[in-house]
């Protein structure tokens, strides 16, 4: 997994056999360094840029490189759909990209919260809001480095 030192520990909690320090090394290079030995990226940040085509060198050929998290913008519908359409010779990348969108989904929002209620998907949730700090939170939100969810109380329990 890659992350900042200060989120390391976190994301050891939550599994992570090892840790990259992407801010102090290449992450790109640095996978690439490792071989064609991983069969899963999956992407929660959209950076570095080169990622997806680096995957080609770290990923196995059977191998996914899924895109959860980006900022939605004209440069990221270009993005998307060059790596999901162009073959590897035009620009494209080797390996299968999926992008992961949100859907409203009653069913799969139900199995969601049957996950979380058995803990088989654990929330992390970084800070908890009273509704009267709502602009705290959404200034927290745009500074784009959570670690977890931010939670906003609306009500008195």
């Amino acid at each position: 997994m890659s992350c900042s030192p200060a989120k390391a520990e976190l994301c050891r909690s939550l599994g992570a056999d090892e840790i990259i320090d992407y801010t102090s090394v290449d992450l790109s290079r640095e996978l690439k360094a490792k071989g064609q030995v991983f069969s899963l990226v999956v992407d929660n940040v959209g950076t570095p840029s080169d990622l997806y085509k680096a995957s080609d060198d770290f990923l196995l050929p059977t191998g996914r490189f899924v895109q959860v998290g980006v900022p939605m913008s004209l440069n990221t519908v270009k993005m998307i759909a060059s790596r999901s359409l162009l073959p590897s010779f035009l620009g494209g990348g080797k390996r299968t990209y999926i992008v992961c969108s949100v859907r409203h989904d009653q069913d799969a929002l139900r199995q969601l919260a049957q996950w979380v209620a058995e803990r088989t998907v654990k929330v992390v949730i970084e800070k908890t809001y009273d509704m009267e700090d709502l602009p705290k939170a959404f200034a927290k939100l745009k500074e784009g480095r959570n670690a977890g969810k931010l939670v906003i109380h609306i009500g008195k329990e």
